[in-house]
């Protein structure tokens, strides 16, 4: 929300800042980010901490938690986010429960298909 004295306060820190501290994003009404330019660099860059190391049979092992499933897993078992490359570039979820809600997509998909396909055959 934008007030009248040209500062606007930050959904993230709580604090009024100047306009010029907040980046432009024509979905707001007001034609501003909610969090300011300095929350938004700490929001961004939050998921690199996400990969942390694991120290496994002497091996240093570098892992990741799994939105979905919330385990601990070596970071091999995340696919590419399709963005950048290294280790901060992996997707939230694992590999199989990236598979799972793939295949879980498709068979709804292919339920609704189906139900359509009966209800327009009985119509007729």
């Amino acid at each position: 929300m934008v007030e009248n004295s040209g500062l606007k306060r930050c959904t993230v820190c709580k604090k009024y800042k100047m306009l010029d501290h907040f980046h432009n994003n024509r979905t707001n009404r007001d034609g501003l980010a909610d969090a300011c330019k300095p929350c938004n660099n700490v929001l961004k860059y939050s998921g690199k901490r996400s990969v942390f190391i694991v120290e496994i049979d002497g091996q240093e092992i570098e892992c990741k938690k799994c939105n979905t499933c919330d385990e601990v897993k070596p970071l091999h078992k995340f696919h590419s986010n399709g963005t950048n490359s290294g280790k901060y570039s992996r997707r939230g979820s694992c590999g199989q429960c990236e598979n799972r809600k793939k295949t879980e997509r498709k068979w709804k998909s292919m339920a609704m298909k189906k139900a359509l396909i009966a209800a327009n055959t009985t119509k007729s």
